[in-house]
């Protein structure tokens, strides 16, 4: 393993978290807009 210093780690720290937050963000809009098309169904 190549030797990381402390910014490196930092940094995929961070592309780890913002990739997180993108995917959650993204199935939560999803579920949002799932759940208004069943609301508009009744």
């Amino acid at each position: 393993m190549a030797h990381m210093t402390e910014t490196s780690a930092i940094f995929t720290a961070a592309s780890v978290a913002v990739v997180t937050w993108v995917a959650l963000f993204g199935y939560l809009m999803k579920i949002d807009t799932a759940l208004k098309k069943l609301e508009g169904r009744k």
